[in-house]
């Protein structure tokens, strides 16, 4: 999820529950306006502590997740062209 997508996911929740900024700031143990700047993009840097605790003020649960990558070899020539029923 892009942290633009996630601003937006929280805003529309907050909503949905009926609360305001200064009701989830207050959950959050921050005030008003670092709610609104969370909201509105205006916080250049967003730690994982103020994600899940973002989340908690709203009634969810922020996980991270790593994985390994999987890396699939497709092996394929370009230049090959199909074989027809009449190259057989």
């Amino acid at each position: 999820m892009k942290l633009d997508d996630l601003r937006s996911y929280m805003v529309e929740r907050r909503k949905r529950l009926g609360l305001t900024q200064a009701a989830v700031a207050l959950r959050m143990g921050a005030d008003q306006a670092a709610v609104s700047k969370l909201e509105s993009g205006a916080t250049k840097e967003i730690t994982v502590d103020h994600i899940a605790r973002w989340a908690s003020a709203l009634g969810l649960v922020a996980s991270v997740q790593f994985r390994e990558r999987v890396v699939v070899p497709v092996a394929f020539e370009l230049d090959a062209a199909p074989e027809t029923q009449e190259d057989a």
